[in-house]
């Protein structure tokens, strides 16, 4: 603080007259240092090096093993290379036909102008061949009815397998729904189709009593098109072409619609089975402990023999306490001169 002298040094000189500074250090001797003893060994140099780099040695990947993908199945020509394992899956579509008018209600599906109808057939029963022939029964004559095989390596697929199938060669060959489509709806459809098998098998095959139906089919529209997809059911009614030969054919178009106790009828065949088995069906006589056959022609019997040996049966009511007497009487011109009777 000695070196830089204050502006105002005039005004303190006389207050800190007395006052010692202790921090002044200049009037002290110097202290020089004392050598160290410990001997001062110099550093070594480092040697310039050139590190190898580290070896890395090749690591071996587990082939990871591929999943069998459950989408649609790929659609090929060729048969497989491993003989033996490979069992062809045709598929092809059928094309059905009627000249009936009526097109209305469950009907519909036999409409051709306003909508197209596809309707499944699957195979559930072993063959002797190893060829499975998978038929699409349909009323859109554009199809091409050219079978074409698919890969399939069981005896009998099961009924998801087959049902993917022929969904697949439905898509390949129909020229209205998009890829889009096509990959969004096809399990839906296809879980519709299994379902549906279901409902009809189980009520086809059932035994009541009641005329209760259930459609072989489902809606499914896009934008302006409308489709039938169902289970292919045949008709199985006979019939015989008039004016051509009288030998008896099985109709085998598709039905719309099945009953308990496997009944069913195409719009061909609706009429007479509708009159024929569910409005006048005839009923089995039924007969008592007794041996007497409880029919119409027994009771015609009965009332001509009480008639003829003029018997009189008595009647009493437990409700209005009264008894009278029944006789059964003939209306002709004998019967009124004798027994007064007027008609």
């Amino acid at each position: 603080m000695s070196g830089f002298p204050r502006a105002d040094a005039a005004d303190f000189r006389d207050i800190y007259s007395g006052y010692e500074n202790k921090n002044d250090f200049s009037n002290l001797p110097l202290i020089t240092p004392i050598p160290s003893r410990a001997p001062v060994t110099p550093p070594t140099p480092l040697k310039d090096t050139i590190s190898s780099p580290p070896v890395i040695l090749p690591i071996e990947k587990k082939k990871r093993k591929k999943r069998p993908r459950l989408l649609r199945p790929i659609r090929t020509i060729e048969k497989s290379s491993s003989p033996g394992k490979n069992n062809p899956l045709k598929i092809s579509f059928s094309k059905f036909h009627v000249t009936l008018p009526r097109r209305s209600g469950y009907n519909r599906i036999y409409e051709i102008r306003r909508s197209r109808s596809f309707f499944f057939e699957l195979d559930d029963h072993p063959q002797n061949t190893n060829d499975i022939h998978l038929k699409i029964h349909t009323n859109d004559y554009h199809m091409n009815t050219k079978p074409i095989s698919y890969n399939n390596t069981s005896t009998i697929p099961n009924a998801k397998y087959q049902m993917s199938c022929m969904l697949t060669h439905f898509f390949s060959s129909q020229r209205v729904l998009p890829r889009r489509i096509q990959q969004k709806y096809f399990n839906y459809i296809r879980d519709k189709l299994l379902a549906r098998h279901m409902m009809v098998y189980s009520h086809d095959h059932s035994n009541t009593e009641r005329n209760r139906i259930t459609k072989t089919f489902f809606y499914f529209t896009y934008k302006r098109y409308r489709f039938h997809f169902g289970i292919y059911t045949p008709c199985q009614q006979s019939f015989i072409h008039p004016g051509f030969s009288s030998t008896p054919h099985i109709c085998n178009i598709p039905v719309p619609f099945v009953m308990s106790k496997h009944r069913r009828a195409c719009v061909m065949h609706q009429r007479q089975f509708f009159s024929d088995i569910l409005h006048h069906k005839s009923k089995d006589p039924v007969s008592n402990p007794d041996g007497i056959v409880n029919s119409k022609a027994f009771h015609a019997n009965l009332i001509y023999d009480r008639w003829k040996g003029r018997t009189k049966k008595s009647v009493f009511s437990n409700r209005l306490g009264i008894s009278y007497q029944e006789a059964i009487h003939a209306r002709d011109v004998q019967s009124v001169l004798e027994y007064g009777v007027t008609p």
